[in-house]
């Protein structure tokens, strides 16, 4: 994560870096930012957690943690099927993707960003309107370690 997803960002934008349609190189750039967005609002500080054996990153942290892991994993998971189907599609069609061009890749990764930013915005907006902080804190990780902890001893 920490180390294979920069490589492919600075490859990338390297002219004929990764010698691959420049539609499909872009989605690997979203997808590569979309699993550095992963790593440091879920791995990180999980991992964090379960060292220390408590949250220690502060509690504001922990309330917005929720709706940034809903949002990159919902955008990572539909721009992973997107480098799939459109892989699919320049092996089937070669002569109809000529038209693909950067602009309209970064268009589609855009929208696909922009629904699944949708409804963690709406639960975000919700749960401030009706101060319900206690949601995202009662779901929280160092609430279920105590549980852990007693699955391993």
């Amino acid at each position: 994560c920490l180390i294979v997803d920069p490589i492919i960002l600075a490859a990338s934008l390297k002219p004929n870096g990764i010698r691959l349609n420049h539609f499909i190189v872009t989605v690997m750039q979203h997808i590569a930012v979309s699993d550095l967005m992963t790593c440091f609002t879920f791995i990180l500080p999980n991992t964090l957690a379960f060292i220390a054996n408590k949250w220690v990153l502060g509690n504001t942290l922990n309330d917005y943690r929720w709706y940034l892991d809903s949002a990159t994993f919902g955008a990572n998971t539909i721009l992973t099927s997107m480098l799939s189907t459109t892989k699919f599609l320049l092996l089937q069609y070669p002569t109809r993707t000529r038209g693909w061009t950067v602009r309209k890749a970064h268009i589609s990764c855009f929208s696909i960003w922009f629904f699944a930013c949708i409804f963690p915005a709406m639960y975000f907006g919700f749960d401030m309107a009706l101060k319900r902080e206690w949601l995202t804190r009662k779901s929280s990780l160092f609430h279920y370690l105590a549980y852990f902890k007693l699955g391993i001893t």
